[in-house]
């Protein structure tokens, strides 16, 4: 079959990881925290994939793919891995499932350039370790599980007119623990932190010359949904969230030719993005403290990191 293609894949992968203990590792604290002796780990994987895709009509593809991965915990550092826990762990794995269909029309009587998508995604990700350190490198506990993501994700774009181009992503998606232990307790079905229910992005952009200047000016908004907070008190995922936020925001490009005025200068691109023009106030990420980044009675409190007020940002570049 001309139209259908099926196409294999496979990757092999070492991991290697070495501590050495030759000497104290002080914390902020001045604690010594390499607490181990020295020790190493190596894994050999096999990750497989395949990807599938038909095409029955020109406009139509259905597609399907399938693949695994294969990477190491967190490890290193300030609050690493190896100051409280011995390099004899598991890989974590993941196992990818993706399935849809695409539409594509060029210059039909109404749709010029149209591009459309629609998937499902399931991604089962396991043998994950969770590890919670305060902010002096202190080893909290840790968690072990399972999570599975899955989500509908729709994207759409054509071009309304030769000179206007238009967009729109919208995405659910859904993402629990499959199992969740930590401090010997086993959980189902606790939410997985930090990941949004909904993301909705659209957008359009205009083209037009003024005096033999290409100007392109766009207007993008950006909504990002309610998502669960991570309570480092715990080791557990809160069942606080932090709010859905959006954002509205402008940009402006423009192609300067120089008509071979500077020598081996084709032309000068001017970029000017101005984000959040509404000035919301928002949190792109909000958790549960355990106290030892402020210390005093702050541990169980909520901290944020503030999103961006409204922003200008300016760019220029060259060709040659």
């Amino acid at each position: 079959m001309h139209n259908l293609h099926i196409t294999p894949g496979v990757r092999f992968i070492n991991y290697q990881t070495q501590y050495t203990q030759g000497a104290d590792i002080p914390g902020a604290t001045g604690t010594n925290q390499g607490k181990l002796p020295a020790s190493n780990k190596s894994f050999t994987k096999v990750e497989p994939s395949v990807d599938f895709n038909w095409k029955p009509l020109q406009w139509l593809a259905v597609f399907a793919s399938y693949a695994q991965a294969y990477k190491e915990p967190q490890v290193g550092g300030g609050g690493g891995l190896y100051q409280s826990i011995r390099p004899v762990y598991n890989l974590e794995h993941s196992a990818d499932y993706n399935a849809g269909i695409k539409l594509h029309f060029n210059d039909a009587d109404y749709l010029h350039h149209f591009f459309a998508m629609f998937s499902f995604y399931h991604l089962h990700f396991s043998n994950q370790f969770v590890a919670a350190y305060d902010a002096n490198g202190n080893y909290l506990g840790d968690a072990d599980g399972d999570s599975i993501y899955q989500g509908v994700n729709i994207a759409l774009e054509d071009d309304l007119l030769y000179n206007v181009h238009v967009f729109a992503n919208l995405n659910f998606e859904k993402a629990t623990f499959a199992h969740y232990t930590t401090g010997g307790v086993s959980y189902q079905g606790l939410p997985v932190s930090n990941v949004p229910e909904s993301t909705f992005n659209i957008g359009a952009k205009y083209r037009y010359f003024l005096d033999g200047i290409l100007m392109s000016p766009s207007i993008w908004y950006t909504y990002t949904g309610a998502q669960n907070m991570w309570n480092n008190n715990t080791v557990m995922p809160s069942s606080q969230k932090i709010p859905a936020y959006d954002t509205l925001n402008l940009g402006l490009e423009s192609v300067i030719p120089t008509h071979g005025s500077v020598p081996l200068l084709k032309d000068v691109k001017l970029n000017l993005d101005m984000l959040n023009v509404t000035n919301n106030h928002y949190n792109p990420f909000e958790y549960v403290t355990s106290g030892g980044l402020l210390g005093g009675n702050s541990q169980g409190q909520v901290l944020a990191l503030p999103g961006a007020p409204f922003t200008v940002y300016g760019s220029i570049s060259a060709d040659f």
